[in-house]
């Protein structure tokens, strides 16, 4: 029962409307409500005569994406079906249109990953074997001929996955909460291993898993909690949430003693917990944001300095954790820092009602 509800839990996690970032040969465009901008240098830029993407009749969660050439229409309609679709740019009497293709629906639970070039990722959720156990799978779909292949399938009913993913030319790099990367191959439809365990290179504290006080340990699944993005330069950034070890020193305990209410200090002092007997080693939920170097193949961690007024560092353990606490966190690098996406738009003089 536990599983089934930290699966429930994990899956709610992914199924925001998120930004789609897609990088091609030093250029990545991002679709913001139904606006598409590309990232220069310094700012962000519209593209000029470029339709926004809406149908004007969405069913469903919605996500948009721009790849530099079509514009993509995904939408979710609860459990029952992921409908895909492309545009292209037609000129005509009245302006720059979208012309739509005919919808791709794919009928079941999926959830939308990336696209580029007419070929779009998805992840299975309501893949299981036949024993009933659930399957972790991704598949590329054929946007124009409508053709589906499963290119990753992993079994482990223990293990509680979650995928996020890029398109970066003609490639999907994924990346999945138990630490693994893959590379997907659009054209081939064929997918390599290219990292086993990002999580502790980006994090030696982690841990996926916590005491329940029984003496049985109960799962803590990494999440992402937003949309992958990209440097200038085509590193791929994916946020995160997870658990790291922490220890409390006496001084930390003490200092939290001292901000309790004063009947919270007399239950403990009555219950025999004040004062401790000794440090206390524990862990708790932090935010990393992972830096992949796709070209040297390396994963490293951004560092809090980079990351601004985004994190705050916690008052006794030091470790850094997320201001914001709605999700999705959607977030970009200019200029070497790290900023959430709203706020860069604006600083490119986006009109703020475009973004809100």
């Amino acid at each position: 029962m536990k599983f089934i509800i930290v699966l429930q839990l994990l899956l709610s996690t992914t199924l925001f409307a998120q930004v789609s970032h897609i990088y091609s040969f030093g250029r990545e465009w991002v679709v913001v409500n139904e606006s598409v901008f590309e990232r220069g240098a310094k700012a962000f830029y519209p593209i000029p005569d470029l339709p926004r993407i809406s149908t004007g009749a969405d069913l469903g969660l919605v996500s948009r994406a721009f790849d530099g050439d079509y514009g993509y229409l995904t939408e979710q309609v609860g459990n029952k079906a992921l409908r895909l679709r492309f545009g292209q740019k037609l000129a005509t009497q009245e302006g720059p249109r979208w012309f739509w293709s005919m919808s791709q629906v794919l009928k079941g639970e999926f959830h939308f990953l990336a696209v580029n070039q007419k070929k779009a990722l998805v992840e299975r959720l309501d893949a299981t074997d036949e024993n009933g156990d659930r399957l972790f799978q991704i598949l590329t779909v054929d946007l124009l001929g409508g053709e589906s292949n499963l290119v990753i399938s992993l079994k482990d009913p223990a293990t509680v996955r979650q995928a996020s993913a890029v398109a970066s030319g003609g490639q999907f790099v994924v990346f999945v909460n138990d630490g693994s990367i893959h590379l997907v191959e659009a054209e081939t439809r064929t997918s390599s291993v290219i990292e086993t365990d990002f999580l502790h290179k980006a994090s030696p504290k982690f841990v996926d898993s916590i005491s329940d006080g029984n003496g049985k340990s109960r799962s803590q699944p990494p999440m992402f909690i937003g949309s992958p993005f990209f440097s200038k330069e085509g590193e791929i950034y994916v946020p995160m949430q997870l658990r790291e070890r922490n220890r409390w020193s006496m001084t930390a305990m003490q200092a939290l003693f001292d901000d309790l209410p004063i009947a919270e200090k007399s239950k403990a002092i009555e219950a025999g917990k004040w004062p401790p007997k000794q440090e206390y080693e524990g862990s708790d939920t932090v935010f990393v944001l992972i830096r992949y170097d796709f070209d040297l193949r390396k994963v490293t961690a951004v560092q809090p300095e980079r990351l601004g007024v985004l994190v705050r560092a916690d008052k006794y353990t030091g470790q850094i954790m997320l201001v914001q606490t709605e999700w999705p966190v959607d977030l970009t690098e200019m200029g070497g820092q790290i900023l959430l996406l709203k706020d860069a738009l604006k600083e490119s003089g986006v009109d703020a009602k475009t973004i809100k």
